[in-house]
């Protein structure tokens, strides 16, 4: 049997592994230390019924490259009680000790039990920090992890840093309108500001941290940009561009999406929506909004929109009514989704017990043909 499931799962295509990081300079036990905080969607993984939940593993490493030197290192994880039908985030902080200097990094996150995995690549400056310092300061969106500095423009955000001191000090934090200050006493203070805010306003929001005593000064400045993620993030991007292959037949309207400068995706994001909006004279898309929620749920709940039961929720929806037997004893497990407008129903099996559905009725379903 285990032969069966190893020639399966090489022939068999595989969403990738969805995750976004966050990488940043502290002080370690043995001096520098580069920490990336991850954050893994459940939906890219494999998971294996063991009992009544679901089980799955997969690794993280990180490489550096300078010069023609690496290091890094490789953690491994497992993640238990993942109850059927249902989807989680998960959180994860893994550090490599540094030196200061600049470094190629690659991130890999791979599932362990199907052998998938994905990449993301970076250039890092390190920076020594000095006995009167401050971490790097990691912006956060509620629990949730962003990459590379961007937050959605929607409410709520805090920091994350430590402040290190050999000295009384204070720490003044700044983030546009808004302003905080802390006692800080020798040794390491970790942080966590929330500032109240209830938008950020423009494209972009500077952020300083201050570190004052009465003999030294430390400055730690960045910027937060406020931007749709999606237009920031190069893998996320091209993947809802390939999304809307089932909005059009013209390939050069995907084309021109494909090929933006990140700087023009907002205008031509926009453009192709702008001629589909069912009401042109409100400020709502209803077609961009639900087709978009439609992506985001396949992607969370359904291992993708590119598997068969994504692509079918994305083009009809959400079902009337489904129903699943996940452990049956004389067959695999599946699904029927119900379409009672249409009078249409769509039939799933887990035919290699990975916890991926396939679409055995109808067959040949084309959804372009809608």
């Amino acid at each position: 049997m285990h032969a069966f499931f190893t020639i399966l799962l090489t022939v068999l295509t595989l969403p990738g592994i969805d995750f976004v990081y966050t990488p940043g300079i502290f002080k370690g036990d043995r001096g520098l230390e580069l920490r990336v905080f991850l954050e893994t969607e459940s939906g890219g993984l494999t998971f294996i019924k063991e009992g009544e939940t679901f089980t799955a593993a997969y690794s993280v490493s990180v490489t550096l490259k300078k010069e023609n030197k690496e290091k890094g290192d490789v953690w491994m994880r497992k993640c238990r009680g993942l109850e059927y039908g249902t989807s989680r985030t998960f959180f994860d902080t893994v550090g490599v000790d540094i030196l200061s200097g600049r470094y190629e990094m690659t991130i890999i996150v791979s599932d362990l039990n199907s052998q998938k995995s994905t990449a993301e690549e970076s250039t890092i400056s390190i920076d020594t920090l000095s006995a009167f310092s401050i971490s790097s300061m990691i912006p956060r969106k509620y629990e949730r992890l962003i990459s590379g500095n961007t937050v959605t423009n929607i409410n709520g955000i805090s920091y994350c840093f430590e402040v290190y001191s050999d000295r009384d000090a204070i720490l003044y934090f700044t983030l546009e309108n808004y302003t905080d200050s802390t006692d800080i006493t020798p040794g390491i203070t970790p942080i966590r500001i929330e500032p109240a805010l209830d938008t950020l306003s423009g494209k972009s929001a500077f952020v300083s941290a201050i570190l004052q005593s009465k003999e030294k000064r430390f400055i730690r400045m960045d910027t937060l940009f406020i931007a749709r993620t999606v237009f920031t993030n190069e893998n996320l991007y091209k993947n809802r561009v390939k999304a809307l292959a089932y909005l059009t037949n013209n390939n050069a309207e995907l084309d021109t999406l494909l090929s933006a400068r990140p700087e023009d995706r907002d205008s031509v994001w926009r453009a192709f929506w702008k001629v589909r909006d069912p009401t042109p004279k409100t400020a709502k898309n209803e077609l961009e909004d639900e087709y978009m929620a439609r992506i985001e749920y396949a992607d969370r709940y359904l291992r993708g929109w590119q598997t068969d039961m994504g692509r079918v929720w994305l083009v009809m929806g959400r079902p009337d009514e489904i129903e699943r037997h996940p452990f049956e004893l004389d067959s695999w497990a599946y699904e029927v989704w119900y379409y009672y407008a249409t009078n249409e129903k769509f039939v799933f099996y887990d035919m290699h017990g990975l916890g991926y559905y396939e679409l055995t009725y109808p067959e040949n379903w084309n959804p372009k043909r809608r």
